[in-house]
């Protein structure tokens, strides 16, 4: 994407007879109204869904830490781009500006969060399709330690990968000569010219890719794959082959779900735009207007998505919403401590339906049968139990 993909930029400044057009009318309640109540929402549901995560409900669980993760990268994104927005709209004052340590930093961080916050959602929607596909390796696959090293391995990557952004990018003067007597000053926080080339022609393309391609491109199948899973699991249920996933495995399924889903439908539309937007852009005021407002709504969903997990967590997760009623003491901290247990294993059909047929069986058996039928039974309900990839 080009610069400044995540927030206004400065070759759209307000100008003469700009506000006889309701797009542009739009574009400024949109960034001043509408950022204001995303932020507002998305800060304090952020901060909450720390809360309830970090308790003791869901605690030393692999969901828990990387939701709590999206959460602090999710605050980073709004706290960084859209607070410039709207200070910039309400005020005129660009707090990017200060100085260029501010310039530079500022810049570092409006890339290295959004991007964080992508691959943070990739690495939920991987964990749960493993644990649904792979319930007896998954302990394995993906343990808190392993999860834990592959967070901070993406994290240094995306540090890595943005550090070009704190040597290039300074505050530079230019001055506009409109006549023989008149001259205007505009600061500008901009790369270097022997950079030009690179943020021109390169950087927009990787960092389409970090954001948004590459996650996308993993999201999309994955949730296939999940989606498949589950209707498997339903109908072995409605074929009498199988119990169903347990509700609480089911609600926390639904949930990484929907966040997964929410994510490709709010940043899809931003990099769509940045892809084909040239085409419908030509010397027209109307056509400046009108490319001002898309970009002005991509970018406003690309900040909903970091603002309504918490909503999505409620709306979704059943199991999120008794731990939520416990933190704030509207419902028994018993049930909510039962989460420990209850939402954390997954258990094959096949081995329900097994369990199911022996149980009856075992109830018109002779003692001895009974013995070696439960010491033949145990083991493998056992290390089911014990293999989840949600395990503490």
């Amino acid at each position: 994407m080009v610069r400044d993909s995540f927030e206004e930029s400065e070759e759209f400044e307000p100008s003469r007879g700009l506000d006889w057009f309701w797009q542009w009318r739009l574009k400024v309640f949109l960034f001043k109204y509408v950022a204001i109540f995303i932020i507002v929402v998305g800060t304090f549901g952020n901060i909450v869904s720390l809360v309830v995560l970090r308790g003791r409900a869901f605690k030393g669980t692999n969901p828990a830490f990387l939701l709590s993760a999206l959460a602090v990268a999710d605050l980073g994104v709004l706290h960084t781009g859209l607070l410039r927005i709207i200070v910039k709209n309400w005020t005129g004052y660009d707090f990017r500006l200060s100085s260029t340590v501010t310039c530079k930093i500022h810049y570092f961080l409006t890339y290295a969060f959004p991007h964080l916050s992508s691959w943070t959602v990739v690495l939920v929607t991987l964990e749960r399709l493993v644990s649904l596909w792979r319930p007896f390796e998954v302990k394995v696959i993906c343990s808190h330690q392993r999860v834990l090293l592959f967070w901070i391995l993406i994290s240094a990557f995306i540090i890595a990968l943005n550090v070009h952004l704190l040597v290039t990018y300074s505050i530079v003067v230019t001055y506009y000569h409109y006549n023989d007597t008149d001259v205007a000053e505009m600061q500008e926080c901009v790369y270097t010219k022997r950079a030009a080339n690179f943020y021109v022609n390169i950087w927009p393309w990787v960092d389409s890719l970090v954001l948004s391609f590459i996650p996308i491109a993993i999201i999309i199948p994955s949730n296939l794959l999940i989606v498949s899973r589950v209707w498997i699991s339903r109908r072995l249920r409605s074929s009498g082959l199988g119990a169903g996933p347990p509700a609480p495995v089911a609600s926390v399924t639904g949930m990484l779900l929907v966040i997964s889903t929410v994510f490709v439908l709010t940043t899809t539309p931003l990099v769509l735009y940045y892809a084909f937007y040239t085409k419908f852009l030509d010397n027209t005021m109307e056509s400046l207007v009108n490319t001002v407002l898309a970009r002005c709504v991509c970018n406003i969903l690309f900040y909903a998505n970091s603002a309504v997990n918490f909503i999505l967590y409620c709306l979704s997760g059943s199991q999120f919403r008794v731990a939520l009623g416990a933190t704030v003491g509207c419902s028994h901290r018993r049930r909510a401590n039962s989460l420990n247990t209850s939402f954390l294993y997954t258990v094959p059909q096949e081995t329900l339906a097994l369990k199911g047929r022996l149980t009856h069986r075992l109830s018109q058996s002779s003692l001895n049968d009974k013995v070696i039928a439960n010491t033949l039974l145990v083991p493998p309900v056992r290390k089911t139990l014990s293999d989840s990839c949600l395990s503490p």
